[in-house]
Order: C-alpha cells, then structure tokens, then sequence
C-alpha cells in the first residue's frame, strides 16, 4: 500500500520559518528556503560558511530552540567547539579513567553531541586531521562512533557545522559529506537596522532565547517519513543528471588526462566543466534530491519538479566543488552557471532548448511519463508520431553538431537506446548483412536511395554509421563531377544537358539529373550504364577543348 504525502505539521514548519527569519535576518528566499529544507531532511548535514560575526552559531541555536522534546531522555541540542589539542576523547567519547582506577570497571563518557537530536560542530576546520576522520563516521549513513571496539550508534539528527575561514581548512571527504552549504555574510545598512529594531524592542541582542518552542523532534520525525513520500519524476531525475553532467563531463578521466588537451578541443570549452578543477561526485545528485523532495514539500507539492533542483543544486554544489578563475562567491557563480544552461539548453521564454527536446525523445525512448511541459514539446516536435529508430535518430540529431558530440546529451542518447540495441540486437545484424549486399550488387541509383531509406529508418545511427559511408562510396560511382570553369567552357547540349543549368543550377532527365554543387557541376545518372556512357562523352569533349586550345 502507498502510503501518500500528507504535508503533516506543515503549519508548524511555516510557524518555525516566520519566526526564524523575524529573528535572523536573510532577504534571500532562496536561502530562507534551503535553511528550512535543511530541517525537513532526516540525518542532513548542513555546512555554514562565512567570516566571524555573520550569525552563523546564531542561526543554529535558533532553530534549535524551536525544538522540544516529548521524551525526556533525548537529549535536544548539543555544541561541540574546534581546537587543535582537542583529541578524539574530548570530542565524541572516552574511558571514564576515576571509575576504572576505583571500581576496576571500565565505562564509556558519550559526549552528548553523538547522541543529540540538533548537533552543532562549532569552526569544525579547527580540529585536528584525526577529529575529522572520527567525524566522518558520525556523519555517514551508520551514524555511529567505534571506540575500543565498542560501537555507539546516534538516533536520526540535524548536523550543523561552521568553519571560521581564517583558521585552516576542512578535509576534502569531510566537507564532500555535508549536504549543502549556507553562506552566512554581513548585514547591509537596512537589515542591520531591523536586527537593531529586534534587539531594542526585545531587550536582548541573543535571539536565540527568544525563539519560542514550536515543534516536538517527535513531530519532526513524522514530517521526515512525509517528506520521503514525496514523489520524483523520472524526467526530474535526468534533468538533474544532466546539470550535474555538464559540471563534470570534459573530467570524465579526470584524473588520466592532461586538462588543457581535453578542453582544447571540446564543445564545452567556455562551459562550466572547464571551470572547474575539481568536478562534483555523486553524492551531489543524491543529496540535490533529498533537498529538492524537501523544496517540494514546503512549497505543499506532492512532486518534485525541475524548479526545486535549480534551486537546491547550486548550495549542493557550492562547497563540493573547486572553481579557477573566478572572483565570485561560489555559490553565486554556481548560480549564474546554471540559470545560463537553463536558458540555453532548456527554456528560455516561450523557446524550447535541446534539452527539452532531447528529453521528450528520450522519455518515449525509455516509456516514462512526460510532463506537461515535456508532452507540448513532444506534440511540436510530432514525436508520438514517431517509431523507437526514428526516435533514436532524431535524439542523435540533436546530439551532433557541426560534427562533434555533445557529450552530455550523447551519454543520454546511449542511456536512452540501450534497451533498443539490446532487444533488437541479432535483428539489426541480419538487417546490416542484407543491406550490405543490396548496396553492392545495387545498378541503379534509385535502388540506393531506396536503401537509404531502409537504413535511417530501420537501424540506429550507430549501426548506420558505416553503411552511410558505404552507400555515399557506391553514389559516386552514379556521379560524373565537372569544375564549373571546365563546365563554362564545354558544350553541354554534347552532354545532354541545357546551357540554363549555369543560371538555374539544377536540370533533371528520365535519364540523370544535375545541380550545382559549390564550384562542381554534378551530373547524377539513373544507372551504371548511362554515368559510364556520359563519362565517356565527357572525356571526348574534354579532349576536343583541349586540342582547341
């Protein structure tokens, strides 16, 4: 039985939200957002960036004072501060050495902070390297802390940590495990005096004391089990691998290839990929969902849609990520990033972008339901109308350009036909065999075309690729080329041909056609017989020119 989303205590959430941001000060609702998404995810790990005194430990305690507890025995919030000589013992959990020196037994000290509902690592790059392994295993999935092969495991938490940017750096997989990243800065003029406005009207300038108590850790965990009912479209999750692809492709052997080689020559050059040094892994596309179900039900949707992982992707991948050259913030620059793919390859008023229309093929290909939006693209572009191979070849169509790959949308295309190939594999063999055959023994030219037809009809492009080449090989057999200044200076009517083809460009017989090609006059004839007969016309004309001359 499905159980569906109810959108339960959502009021409470909103209440929590109002007051929040009454009390700490954010004109960003992008950001106001994410701060609460990262409430409505079980076990999410928030990472707060920015200089001393922007409110970073400020937030957190707020939002834990909206908590209570109807369990006595939880133990709500608990902060633990960074310091070089901290060791693992004063952090997480140690021997309690009186007892064992008196009693002979020996009995774990559990720091609250490995069992707190609301945990808070306060300037966490200022532990030691050793502090910040032993918080990666409190921050992974098991939630647990190993000490003296003793396994203590934490019930379901928020994790909230800051770092103070002048003192050292977090290790790369410690930072790649929180979720998301808030960026914390000074107030302006105007939002510095709403904040003073609060603290004289309150009396104190702590705002955290006066965040009422508005929602049960209990309550909150109802709202997680809703939150995960919340439904993601198939669609939605390839649009998001796209994002998160064109972040990484030209990295995709990353660490084996020189990067100025792989840039050079590649269509993603001025993109975002190539700004990166170090590209986003996959944990960005699990937690940009978790986040984006989270932005969906606090819109009171039941479904996530392409606008919640726009939203959500750039403080997925703001702090997981290393940028070259830029003077930017990272979360702006991720921002800029993706809303100028959106307008490029998606949507971008009422234009309908690549992606779209690669989708929509897609989708059919793989027989998901389409949107809205993905259903009127799919009409415009007739492809209901349209078999799997034609399809297929209308999304490798969209995938090259001007003879290149585009390498996000070829990984699509071959995600996309995979079941094709595989179910029509010793079909297509058979058929490759045959046509094969027919273009050899073909004698008239009409019989190619025909074949053609078969080709972009019955097989996919990569199956085709070889045969094309193949039956362009055996046309020129069916084609006499003449450069036009040897054309301007022969009698055509010897060829058959009228002297208005120089001005028209084109002629056409029973017997052949002809069109102007750039500086060629090309002559197609019908059969073998007839290119071979006016090849030899053309050589005896050629030779009398030439003994003219």
């Amino acid at each position: 039985m499905i159980v569906k989303v109810k959108h339960i205590h959502r009021e409470k959430i909103l209440k929590l939200k109002q007051e929040l941001f009454s009390r700490w000060i954010c004109t960003s609702e992008d950001l106001k957002d994410i701060i609460i998404c990262s409430i409505l995810v079980r076990n999410a790990r928030i990472l707060l960036l920015g200089p001393p005194e922007t409110g970073k430990s400020s937030l957190v305690r707020t939002i834990a004072n909206a908590f209570y507890s109807k369990n006595n025995d939880d133990t709500i919030f608990a902060v633990v501060t960074g310091a070089p000589e901290k060791t693992l013992q004063k952090v997480l959990i140690s021997t309690d050495i009186k007892n064992l020196l008196t009693k002979g037994e020996e009995k774990l000290i559990i720091r609250p902070i490995v069992r707190a509902r609301i945990k808070f690592i306060n300037e966490i790059n200022r532990f030691s390297k050793a502090v910040q392994d032993a918080l990666l295993s409190l921050l992974e999935e098991q939630k647990l802390v190993e000490y003296g092969g003793i396994v203590i495991y934490s019930p379901d938490y928020i994790c909230f940590a800051d770092a103070n940017p002048y003192a050292g750096e977090i290790e790369l997989a410690l930072r790649s495990r929180f979720m998301v990243s808030i960026p914390t800065t000074y107030l302006r003029l105007a939002e510095s005096y709403k904040f003073l406005e609060f603290v004289i009207e309150e009396g104190t300038y702590d705002i955290s004391k006066t965040m009422p108590k508005i929602i049960s850790i209990e309550e909150l965990e109802e709202v997680w089990d809703d939150v995960e009912r919340v439904k993601i479209p198939e669609t939605v999750r390839i649009f998001l691998l796209l994002l998160i692809e064109t972040f990484r492709c030209s990295k995709l052997n990353f660490y084996y290839e020189n990067k100025q080689s792989m840039c050079a020559d590649c269509e993603y050059a001025g993109e975002p990929c190539s700004k990166i040094t170090i590209p986003p892994g996959e944990r960005a596309i699990i937690f940009s969902m978790l986040f984006a179900r989270a932005r969906a039900w606090l819109k009171g949707r039941k479904e996530v849609t392409y606008e919640d992982v726009i939203k959500v992707l750039p403080y997925v991948l703001a702090h997981r990520i290393e940028i070259s050259e830029s003077n930017m913030s990272p979360w702006e620059w991720c921002k800029l990033a993706i809303n100028s793919i959106v307008r490029s390859k998606w949507k971008n008023k009422n234009v309908v972008g690549v992606w779209a229309k690669a989708l929509a093929a897609s989708s059919l290909l793989l027989g998901m339901k389409l949107d809205s939006y993905l259903c009127n693209v799919a009409k415009k572009e007739n492809l209901f109308e349209k078999t799997k191979v034609e399809l297929a070849w209308y999304l490798w169509k969209i995938c090259i350009s001007r003879g290149k790959k585009d390498r996000v949308l070829f990984q699509l295309y071959c995600m996309a036909t995979e079941k094709l190939r595989n179910d029509l594999k010793k079909e297509f063999k058979k058929m490759i065999r045959k046509i094969d055959e027919k273009i050899k023994k073909a004698k008239k030219i009409s019989e190619l075309f025909e074949i053609r037809n078969i080709i972009t009809k019955q097989l996919l492009p990569e199956h085709a690729e070889n045969l094309l080449k193949q039956l362009e090989i055996t046309m020129e057999k069916f084609k006499i080329r003449i450069p036009l200044r040897i054309a301007k200076k022969i009698n055509l009517g010897e060829l058959g041909l009228s002297e208005r083809i120089l001005s028209t460009g084109k002629f056409s017989s029973d017997e052949f056609s002809a069109y102007i090609d750039a500086d060629e006059l090309v002559i197609c004839a019908s059969d073998l017989s007839t290119a071979e007969r006016i090849r030899d016309k053309f050589s005896k004309v050629l030779k009398e020119m030439i003994k003219n001359e």
